[in-house]
């Protein structure tokens, strides 16, 4: 399970979060789109066994606002 949560230092103002995590070649092994409720960006993602061991980035976009993030699968 991963869980982005306190990555913006403020609410947010947009919609919809849009998370997408990429292989270390750059291939898209997961992509989503969640609403924000009340301004809480706060998203559970469970991945069960879908990622190999390795590191991977996580990019995290709402509005005009993105954040990427290492995430390592062990």
């Amino acid at each position: 399970i991963f869980q982005c949560n306190s990555i913006f230092s403020r609410p947010l103002t947009a919609d919809a979060i849009n998370i997408a995590i990429y292989s270390s070649t750059g291939a898209v092994v997961y992509q989503t789109t969640n609403t924000i409720e009340n301004g809480n960006p706060k998203q559970t993602i469970s991945l069960g066994n879908t990622l190999a061991s390795g590191m991977y980035m996580v990019k995290i976009n709402t509005g005009n606002t993105s954040v990427t993030k290492t995430l390592i699968v062990e």
